[in-house]
């Protein structure tokens, strides 16, 4: 089951989008725009999420912003069928360390439905503290493939509402 819920974790990561960076549009402005989208089908499990963002540039190798998200996820691999409806918050930073790396430091806040194995269910609330780094690779001038690994220094085995402490995000950005 644990192997199960790793999976699906990590295709959950990789297909949610990295945040996109729009770009301003208005004169000499440091902030970007942009969000995430994120879809999983399957016969037993799925989820849609949408996570809207905003950032500034505080220097060339130093940008920070706010992301909020929503996610509906449907789970019908136990004996029960669960549906629920995830919100929460993400203050992140990055710092540029050379042309395509940066690190990256996240604060999350997230609201989720926490199901037991007798079919109960309660609403609660999580921190999580994540870190770790990303390469952003070029496909053209304002477009690029980025990839973030982060780990989850808050993770609990038996609290969490991540299967696993590492959280891989592979998405497109304009502009970042």
């Amino acid at each position: 089951m644990k192997q199960t819920l790793l999976a699906a974790s990590l295709i959950m990561a990789c297909s949610a989008a990295e945040a996109v960076s729009l770009g301003a549009t208005a004169g000499d402005s440091n902030l970007f725009y942009g969000g995430g989208l994120g879809l999983g089908l399957g016969n037993d499990y799925s989820f849609v999420e949408v996570a809207p963002m905003v950032g500034v540039h505080l220097t060339p190798k130093v940008s920070t912003g706010v992301s909020v998200m929503y996610r509906h996820t449907t789970d019908k691999r136990g004996a029960v069928e669960y549906d629920a409806d995830d919100y929460g918050a993400t203050l992140f930073g990055r710092y540029r360390l050379t042309r395509g790396f940066f690190l990256e430091a996240d604060l999350e806040h997230l609201n989720y439905e926490r199901f037991f194995t007798d079919g109960s269910s309660e609403r609660t609330d999580f921190n999580s503290v994540l870190a770790g780094a990303g390469y952003s690779a070029p496909l053209s001038r304002n477009a690029s493939f980025i990839l973030t690994v982060l780990y989850n220094f808050n993770y609990d085995d038996d609290d969490s509402p991540y299967s696993d402490p590492v959280s891989i995000r592979a998405g497109f950005g304009i502009g970042f």
